[in-house]
């Protein structure tokens, strides 16, 4: 699982569950020792798994993860979940994703790929960060 910490001192969780292939991502909020609203962010992809999530100054949440060949995000803009937006294409799996809000109220995120070069040894690789543009248009903040 991960974690992000609300600027309400709210701690929000993300996680995939299920055996391979027939993972899900989802939500919940931990008050005292309990999880508590449980959600799916994202249950009809099998090839969903290892979420990040960000908590922006205004308590929006944004959880993005890496599905097939496409990296996707959702957003929770305080009252709902909106529609999942892909955020961009995929040559390689995608590790150590992060997602942030930034202080325009928008986001951003970024991830590290290891790519494999041509040469004589196939096992030889070459890592990449890549970048996302920004995920969302500037919003109001939340009240």
């Amino acid at each position: 699982p991960v974690s992000a910490l609300g600027p309400d001192g709210s701690l929000h969780i993300a996680w995939h569950e299920g055996p391979f292939k027939q993972t899900a991502i989802y939500y919940g909020r931990v008050v005292g020792d309990s999880l508590i609203g449980t959600y799916g962010v994202c249950t009809n992809s099998p090839e969903a798994f290892r979420p990040d999530i960000s908590c922006d100054r205004d308590g929006r949440l944004m959880v993005i993860w890496p599905e097939g060949d496409r990296m996707s995000s959702r957003l929770y803009n305080g009252i709902e979940w909106e529609d999942e937006k892909p955020i961009a294409d995929l040559e390689y799996i995608p590790w150590r994703m992060s997602v942030a809000g930034l202080p325009d109220g928008r986001w951003a995120a970024a991830w590290f790929v290891v790519e494999r070069e041509k040469g004589p040894t196939p096992l030889t690789t070459a890592s990449r960060i890549r970048a996302s543009p920004r995920l969302a248009p500037a919003m109001p903040p939340m009240r």
